[in-house]
This record gives structure tokens, sequence and C-alpha cells, in this order.
């Protein structure tokens, strides 16, 4: 699922307040239910929301994952400012390692920011521990 800091960072087109406010509880609740219909009263689903509904359709229903995943990356082949075919490569990995690799969801963020979408990248970033946890 998106980190609640990702989901509280997705803004909405201006004048759809109420429609972004259910979507953004939709994917805060991980229904993918609740989040195909709340993401159908948007105006618009851009590759930033895209990444949000894609980490909870592989949480949740994985024999929809890989073509969930390859629309996803279709949307960021053609919509990115900054991608190639290797990054893309990359990221396709990086997509088809994500169910069974932890790790993949940094490298997916990573790979976003090199693409030049940081605010996709804070959707794929994972939580980070608090510092002022009980690890201290």
């Amino acid at each position: 699922m998106p980190t609640m800091s990702a989901i509280d960072a997705l803004t909405g087109a201006p004048g759809h307040g109420g429609a972004f406010q259910r979507f953004r509880n939709a994917l805060a609740i991980g229904n993918p239910r609740l989040v195909r219909a709340a993401a159908a009263e948007l105006p618009d689903i851009g590759i930033t929301e895209a990444a949000a509904i894609l980490l909870v359709i592989e949480q949740t229903e994985p024999d929809n994952y890989d073509q969930i995943a390859l629309r996803w990356l279709a949307a960021l082949a053609t919509g990115a400012p900054r991608v190639d075919l290797p990054t893309i490569a990359r990221i396709a990995d990086a997509l088809d390692a994500l169910p069974h690799l932890p790790t993949a969801r940094s490298d997916l963020a990573r790979l976003c920011i090199r693409a030049g979408l940081p605010d996709v990248a804070a959707i794929f970033a994972t939580d980070h521990p608090d510092p002022t946890g009980p690890d201290d």
C-alpha cells in the first residue's frame, strides 16, 4: 500500500476536492473496490495516482497485478519527462520483483526520481523508522 505520507502528498485537481479526498481515503483503507470507485470520480488519473492504485492492487489482487503494472509502465514510458529505454527496462524489472522482493519499492522510487517524477517516487518510497521510536 502507499504510505500515509505518500497519500497525504497526493493533491487533487482544483474544484474536485471531495472526489480526491474520497480517493485518498480509499487508498488509506486499501480496499481495491473502494479505490476503483473513488478513482472513477476523478477528472483525471495521472501517473502518480496510478502508482498508488498499483500498490493497492499488488497487495490485494495479485492476479490482476501484471496487467495493471503493464498499463502503468506504458503510461510512464510515454509521460515521464526524462526516461530512456534502459531506465524503462530497470523499472520493468523492479515492477516484476515488487510482489516478492521488498527492496523493489525503493528501487522504483529511485528510478522514478531519475525519470523526473518525484511525486511518483514518493508513492513508492517506504516508511522510514521513526528516529525517536522504541529502537533508540
